[in-house]
C-alpha cells in the first residue's frame, strides 16, 4: 500500500520531469537529432500510417529497394504503449510524449524497486528515481526512442527477478511469481532494441547471481540464474511474433555472421575522456570534446552529489550494496571496449558480444547501480550506518586518478571547474549536515535534483528548434512530387515496378534561404537552434536516407544499421563506391563519388 511519502514521492518525480523536459512539453519545438530525424521520424510516422488504416505493415518498399519492415525489430510495431502518441499525435510530438513518458516510468519504477526489494526509505528511492531517470545516461539516450522504452523497464525487471528468485525452478508456482517477468521481457522485446534487452537482461542476471550467491553459495545462485532463464524463455515465447520474423530477416542481415571485431569495439568507453563522461557537462560542448555528434554514447553522469553519496554506499553497513556495486563495476569494465584486455576474450567466446557494437551503452550497468548506491549512501549518512573517514579517505585518490586525464587530454574551462568544485563543496557540507542530522535528507535530495536540472541544460532534448523543421516541404521533395512520386503504398502489389532515385549529395551547400531561416528563428532559437534547422532543411532537401519514407518516394539508398541493410544489398551497392570501405548502415550518399565506372 503506498503511503502518502510515497505518493508525493512519486508527484515530485512527475513534477521533477515535466521541468526537465519544459521545452517538449509546453512549446511546439521539436528534436532534430541525426537518428531521430533521418531515422525514428520516417519509421514512426510510417507505423502511425499503418496503425490508423488499422493494416500491419509487413513490407517497406521505400527504402533499401525494398526491405521487411516489421521483422525490422528497431520499428517497434507491437509495442503497443507507444500506439495512443502515434494515432493522436503529430510524428515529433508522439516521439515527445514517449520520452516524457518512460522517463517517467523509469523514475517510479526504479522508486518501487528501492523501496521494496532494496528497502530504502522514501528521500533514498526519490534520490535513485532522480538520477536513473534524469542522469546523464537515460537523458542522452532519450534520442534513441527504442533503447529509452527498453532501459525504462529495467528496474521492474529486476524487481521481479527479485520476486522469482524466491520459488523454486519448477513449473509450479510458474504463473504466480515467474509469468510477470515473462510478460515484462516481452514488453521489452517489443520495446525494439536487442542490445538494451541484451544488456538488461545481463544486469537481471548478473543481479540474481549475487543476490543468489549471497544468500546460499553456489548452489543458490545457479538455482537463481535457472529460475530466471525459465522465465526469459516464456518471454521470448510470448514475443515471438516479433521475434520470428525478426530472426529470418536476421540470416540475411549484415549481422548474421557477426560484426568485424574493430566495429564491435567502436563507440568505447574513453577513458581519457573520463570526467566528461562521469561529471555534469556545465559550460561543456560535449560533440567539442569527444569529437562526433554521437557523445550521447559516452555520457553517464550521475551528479557531483549523486558520486559522492554513491561513495558513502559504497561504505555503507549493509549487505544490501553489494548487488549495486557489483552492477556498477561491471559496467565500467564492460564500456571500456577496445582498451580492456578481455573484451576480445567476450567477443570470440561470450554470445552476443560480435553482434553489437557501441560497448559504452554497457554504462547502464553502471548507471543503474550508481543510483542505487546513491539511495543507499543517503540512508546510510541520515542513520550513521557508514565510516565516514573511511569514505572521505578514499574520495581524493580515486577521483584524481580517474579525472586527471582528462584535464591534460581535455582541459576544462574555468566555469566548469568553478561549477564542478563548487558542487563538490556544496555536496560535501550538506553530506555533513545530514550526517549531524542538521538538515533533513529530503534537502540533500533536492539539492541533488537542482543539480541535475542544471547538468542538462547540455543534453540534447534541451536543444529543440523549430516544428517547420520536419512540417515544411523542401524544392527537391517538391520537384520529385510534382514529377510524379509514386504516393502512398496501399499494401497491395503495384502494377509497374516504381521508379528509384539515389542522391549523392553532401550537405556541404548553402540552402539558398539561410538568411530568411537566421531571421525568422534566431531570436527564438539561438545559434544552436539555426544550425540544427539548417541541417534538417538540408537533409530533406538531398532526400537523406530515411527521410524518402516520409514523403513515400522510393530510394535506393537507406540508413539502419542493425538488421538492416542486407548483405546482397551491400555487396551489390559497394560497387558504387570501389576501392573504399564496405558501408555496413547504408546512407550512400556519403560514400559515393561520381566517376566513369559507376555512372
Amino acid at each position: 500500500m503506498m503511503r502518502k511519502t510515497d505518493f508525493a514521492a512519486v508527484v515530485l518525480i512527475l513534477i521533477s520531469i515535466i521541468c526537465f523536459f519544459w521545452k517538449l512539453a509546453f512549446t511546439n519545438l521539436i528534436l532534430v537529432g541525426l537518428d531521430l530525424f533521418t531515422y525514428f521520424y520516417p519509421y514512426w510516422h510510417h507505423t502511425a500510417q499503418a496503425i490508423r488504416a488499422g493494416r500491419i505493415p509487413l513490407w517497406n518498399p521505400y527504402l533499401f529497394m525494398g526491405v521487411p519492415f516489421l521483422a525490422n525489430i528497431q520499428t517497434a510495431f507491437f509495442y503497443g504503449i507507444n500506439w495512443p502518441f502515434l494515432m493522436w499525435l503529430d510524428t515529433p510530438k508522439a516521439l515527445a510524449a514517449s520520452i516524457m513518458f518512460h522517463v517517467f516510468i523509469g523514475g517510479v519504477l526504479m522508486y518501487l524497486l528501492t523501496r521494496r526489494t532494496v528497502g530504502l526509505s522514501p528521500q533514498g528511492s526519490f534520490t535513485a528515481a532522480l538520477i536513473f531517470s534524469l542522469g546523464g545516461f537515460a537523458g542522452a539516450q532519450v534520442e534513441h526512442i527504442n533503447q529509452l522504452n527498453v532501459i525504462a523497464w529495467l528496474p521492474l525487471l529486476v524487481m521481479l527477478a527479485h520476486r522469482a528468485i524466491k520459488s523454486p525452478p519448477q513449473i509450479k508456482g510458474l504463473w504466480g511469481r515467474q509469468a510477470p517477468l515473462a510478460a515484462v521481457v516481452a514488453v521489452m522485446v517489443f520495446a525494439g532494441h536487442i542490445q538494451a534487452l541484451y544488456i538488461c537482461l545481463a544486469t537481471a542476471g548478473v543481479y540474481v547471481l549475487i543476490s543468489g550467491w549471497s544468500k546460499g553459495g553456489f548452489k543458490r545462485a545457479g538455482s537463481s540464474l535457472l529460475t530466471l532463464a525459465l522465465a526469459i524463455t516464456l518471454g521470448l515465447i510470448l514475443a515471438s511474433v516479433q521475434l520470428l520474423p525478426t530472426l529470418e530477416l536476421a540470416r540475411h542481415s549484415i549481422r548474421s555472421q557477426g560484426l568485424p571485431y574493430e566495429d564491435a569495439v567502436a563507440f568505447s568507453l574513453r577513458p581519457h575522456l573520463a570526467a566528461y563522461s562521469f561529471l555534469p557537462p556545465y559550460a561543456v560542448k560535449l560533440d567539442v570534446i569527444f569529437g562526433s555528434r554521437a557523445f550521447t554514447e559516452y555520457v553517464a553522469y550521475v551528479g557531483i552529489i549523486g558520486l559522492l553519496l554513491a561513495l558513502a554506499g559504497v561504505f555503507a553497513q549493509t549487505e544490501e550494496k553489494f548487488p549495486w556495486l557489483g552492477l556498477a563495476a561491471l559496467g565500467l569494465f564492460l564500456a571500456l571496449g577496445k582498451v580492456n584486455p578481455l573484451y576480445r576474450l567476450l567477443y570470440e567466446v561470450v554470445p552476443g558480444f560480435a553482434s553489437f557494437r557501441a560497448p559504452a551503452r554497457w554504462l547502464l550497468l553502471y548507471a543503474f547501480g550508481v543510483a542505487v548506491l546513491a539511495g543507499v549512501g543517503l540512508d546510510a549518512v541520515s542513520s550513521h550506518r557508514l565510516s565516514f573517514r573511511a569514505a572521505w579517505a578514499w574520495l581524493i585518490p580515486c577521483g584524481l586518478i580517474g579525472l586527471l586525464p582528462s584535464f591534460y587530454f581535455a582541459r576544462p574551462g574555468l566555469v566548469t571547474l568553478l561549477a564542478w568544485m563548487g558542487f563538490g563543496v556544496l555536496a560535501s557540507l550538506a553530506i555533513r549536515a545530514v550526517w549531524r542530522k542538521t538538515i533533513s535528507p529530503w534537502v540533500l535530495a533536492l539539492l541533488l535534483l537542482v543539480e541535475l536540472f542544471l547538468a542538462s541544460r547540455g543534453l540534447p532534448y534541451n536543444h529543440p528548434t523549430a516544428p517547420q523543421a520536419f512540417t515544411s516541404w523542401r524544392t527537391a521533395p517538391l520537384y520529385m512530387r510534382a514529377a510524379g512520386g509514386e504516393g502512398q503504398w496501399t499494401g497491395r502489389p503495384l502494377t509497374h515496378h516504381p521508379s528509384r532515385f539515389l542522391s549523392f549529395s553532401p550537405l556541404t551547400f548553402d540552402p539558398g534561404d539561410l538568411g530568411e531561416i537566421r531571421s525568422a528563428f534566431l531570436d527564438t532559437l539561438g545559434e544552436k537552434g539555426v544550425y540544427d534547422y539548417v541541417v534538417a532543411s538540408k537533409q530533406k532537401e538531398i532526400m537523406a536516407p530515411n527521410l524518402p519514407l516520409l514523403y513515400d518516394f522510393h530510394s535506393v539508398d537507406g540508413y539502419d544499421g542493425g538488421l538492416l541493410p542486407l548483405w546482397k544489398y551491400v555487396n551489390i551497392t559497394a560497387r558504387l563506391y570501389p576501392g573504399q570501405e564496405i558501408s555496413l548502415d547504408g546512407r550512400l550518399y556519403q560514400f559515393i563519388h561520381r566517376n566513369g565506372d559507376c555512372f
